[in-house]
């Protein structure tokens, strides 16, 4: 079977230090439980911009942490699948 595997939200983590950035700039404690939709208001911009804007640099990109358990998994898919690792990312 060929499996489609998302890196952002399913191998790496964005939300928590976006939200982390958020929250030092904003001065807000915003969690995950908080974020109920794609594109909530945060100051005079929204977090799905500031999300696209942070995908657009470099040493955020290569500082993701990966999600708990999620090489584990990946292992385990490859051993009996053909998994492709895919993501949409902005222009920058």
């Amino acid at each position: 079977m060929r499996i489609s595997v998302d890196i952002d939200g399913v191998l790496a983590e964005i939300i928590d230090p976006v939200l982390e950035e958020i929250n030092k700039e904003y001065g807000l404690t915003l969690t995950k439980v908080d974020i109920t939709s794609w594109s909530p208001e945060i100051g005079d911009t929204d977090l799905g911009k500031i999300i696209r804007k942070r995908l657009c640099d470099p040493s955020f990109v290569l500082n993701i942490p990966v999600i708990k358990d999620s090489r584990y998994v990946l292992r385990k898919l490859y051993m009996d699948h053909e998994v492709i690792i895919t993501t949409c990312r902005p222009k920058c």
